[in-house]
């Protein structure tokens, strides 16, 4: 969203990173419904689960989510979600590597239905908010 500044610092030196800048819902879209695992970056400084985690979710597929804080709000969302991987970033580099590795032999081509991920959080649904706005009419 607001990085581009620093991916662009960063593409420039490490030629593997490749810079596409902004991308359209429906491409963004259809880059995740063809990714195999989902990577998330957690917020530094931040008591609000991102939007990102919500949508990642909903495609039921594999989520690794990378956290900076000793109390990342996004866990207790991973947590109820069967297909997640959280790496706090003070875990050492060989054991990152070797939890990703079994994560991803794991769970590679397994998906979650969104009845099953709508199920578990329910609270998170479009039905939900709707029942909601509804009682208070």
């Amino acid at each position: 969203g607001d990085c581009e500044e620093e991916i662009s610092a960063v593409a420039r030196e490490v030629t593997e990173i490749k810079q596409h800048g902004f991308v359209t819902p429906d491409e963004l879209d259809a880059a995740i419904s063809k990714a195999d695992v989902l990577i998330s970056i957690g917020n530094s400084f931040s008591r609000s689960v991102p939007s990102k985690i919500i949508s990642y979710l909903s495609y039921g597929k594999p989520v690794i989510h990378f956290s900076s804080q000793d109390s990342d709000v996004c866990n207790e969302y991973l947590e109820r979600y069967p297909l997640a991987l959280s790496i706090h970033e003070k875990t050492s580099a060989f054991e990152a590597a070797e939890k990703i590795m079994l994560f991803i032999n794991n769970s590679r081509s397994v998906v979650i239905s969104y009845e099953q991920v709508a199920h578990a959080f329910a609270e998170n649904t479009p039905d939900y908010s709707a029942n909601l706005i509804d009682q208070r009419l």
